[in-house]
């Protein structure tokens, strides 16, 4: 008896601690995704910032067809107030701006973008990035890319909580 239960512990030890299959992880990752953090790391020098503050606003939503669209804020957005009047302040908002939309496919934790057909930098494509799901809290972390605002190679570390 005592091998007996010694046997299914096991067993069962063993079936709920494989990994997620990519239908798991893909049924995981579609929804709505609030983003908390988002950090640049300069593969040159290591350097890591937070460009859009350490409270950043936005939403990264993925859906079962294969669509995400990606849209973030910089903190100091909300602290404005009221519409823009001048070019430096609306130059002001377009800097505290990310937002790009297109179609992915997953492979196994890696989001491999097929398509981005809008974005707010012209000629912008997403770079993909691989994913690690833990509860409602979803990490990419991208492949490297040429930051759009600065022209060097960074890699980029975001951090959101699922909502839907």
């Amino acid at each position: 008896m005592k091998v007996a239960t010694i046997l299914v512990h096991l067993s069962l030890t063993a079936i709920l601690s494989q990994p997620a299959s990519a239908n798991d992880l893909s049924a995981s990752l579609v929804g709505v995704w609030r983003i908390s953090e988002f950090t640049t790391k300069d593969v040159g020098s290591g350097a890591t910032t937070q460009p859009y503050g350490a409270r950043p606003n936005g939403r990264v939503i993925y859906t079962k067809g294969g669509t995400y669209i990606f849209f973030l804020v910089s903190e100091e957005q909300t602290k404005l107030g009221g519409p823009p009047r001048t070019d430096p302040e609306r130059a002001e908002l377009y800097r505290g701006l990310v937002a790009f939309s297109g179609t992915y496919r997953l492979e196994g934790t890696t989001i491999v973008p097929t398509s981005t057909d809008v974005a707010w930098v012209p000629g912008y494509q997403y770079a993909g990035a691989t994913i690690e799901i833990t509860g409602n809290r979803l990490v990419t972390t991208s492949k490297p890319l040429k930051s759009p605002s600065t022209g060097r190679e960074i890699v980029i570390t975001t951090v959101a909580e699922k909502t839907e």
